[in-house]
């Protein structure tokens, strides 16, 4: 799993999306210490 700072998801939001949409998995981190705060996984349509 990649994992992007906050920082870079709020620069690179649709690209990332695109990369989750693929089927890659993506997890953020906060803070100086980059801490995990949330993953993002592939979900099929229902």
């Amino acid at each position: 799993m990649k994992t992007v700072p906050v920082a870079e998801v709020r620069s690179n939001l649709s690209a990332l999306l695109r990369e989750v949409e693929s089927g890659n998995e993506i997890g953020i981190s906060f803070g100086s210490m980059r801490q995990p705060i949330a993953d993002r996984y592939h979900c099929s349509n229902r």
